[in-house]
């Protein structure tokens, strides 16, 4: 074969040998090394482009949403500074111990208060007058703020109505009434209510559809619930009838009065702590040197 070398003015080598064609490796990686560079810089600026144009569309889609999450932010803490203080209210609407002009009578009385939400329907009220104690306890039906503001208006019927009734049967039977009156949304309250004459020991009481109370003798020692006539709820029917029950209570006797709050509360087994562990825990607290503020703080601890 022949054998060719060509030297041209650029100092590029030309060498054929065989029919194979050889050039200088700078001549070979020059063009696509720049080709690439330019590739590079072209697909780089693209995806710039692309992704600011994602951006600002993205965020003109997203910016209304971002609107309304901030404002339905603001919302819900303004609701939640709301129900904070609605929270505060009701608690102070119930009492924590007879007044000073009350402390005198010989009666211990202690209460508790814990709402399942931030507010919620249960109640309770006591105050003496004319040598009785009248007390009460209920639970309205449902739960949060429409459940609060017929709890406060129970509880202010209760102690406007026994101000002019002494038989709780009567008590109930207006608080009834007056419930129904404009209760469109069907709501109703369970309710025990009671009135103690303070010189001798007589209870009377009446119960509309409410967890029966438990008494506590402290002589024998023992716990167990009074046995209760149940009526119907209050704010269910205008037809409604009630009936007096009557006890005679002796000296350091102590009546516990509660809501399905203790009684199904539940542990990380969801088993509920139900009667039996409420009677369990009132007879291991029951004594002699008891008070009631003990034995509600020792139920609680133990719920």
């Amino acid at each position: 074969g022949y054998n060719v070398v060509v030297v041209s003015d650029d100092s590029s080598i030309f060498s054929i040998l065989n029919d194979t064609f050889s050039y200088p490796y700078d001549y070979v990686k020059k063009p696509p090394l720049m080709l690439a560079k330019k590739l590079l810089l072209i697909s780089t600026l693209t995806l710039l482009l692309l992704f600011a144009l994602l951006f600002f569309g993205i965020l003109k889609i997203v910016k209304p949403f971002t609107v309304k999450l901030n404002e339905a932010t603001a919302a819900q803490a303004g609701i939640e500074s709301e129900l904070m203080m609605a929270s505060s209210i009701q608690k102070r609407m119930v009492p924590v111990g007879l007044s000073a002009t009350q402390e005198k009578a010989e009666v211990d009385i202690a209460s508790f208060l814990q709402p399942a939400r931030m507010v919620g329907g249960d109640l309770y009220d006591f105050f003496i007058h004319d040598g009785r104690l009248y007390f009460c306890i209920g639970d309205v039906s449902g739960k949060g703020m429409p459940a609060a503001l017929l709890m406060s208006m129970v509880r202010s019927l209760f102690r406007n109505i026994s101000r002019h009734y002494s038989d709780p049967a009567g008590i109930m039977s207006e608080l009834n009434r007056e419930i129904l009156n404009g209760n469109d949304r069907c709501m109703f309250c369970t309710m025990f209510t009671g009135v103690l004459n303070l010189s001798d020991g007589r209870l009377d009481y009446c119960n509309a559809g409410h967890n029966p109370p438990v008494l506590l003798r402290r002589s024998p020692s023992g716990a167990q619930f009074m046995s209760v006539n149940v009526n119907c709820v209050i704010g269910a029917f205008d037809d409604s009838e009630y009936e007096t029950g009557k006890a005679l209570l002796r000296n350091n006797d102590v009546i516990f009065l509660y809501t399905d709050g203790v009684t199904e509360a539940e542990n990380t087994e969801r088993e509920l702590f139900g009667e039996k562990g409420m009677l369990d825990a009132l007879s291991s607290l029951n004594g002699d040197a008891v008070s009631s503020e003990m034995l509600v703080n020792g139920v609680y601890e133990k719920v």
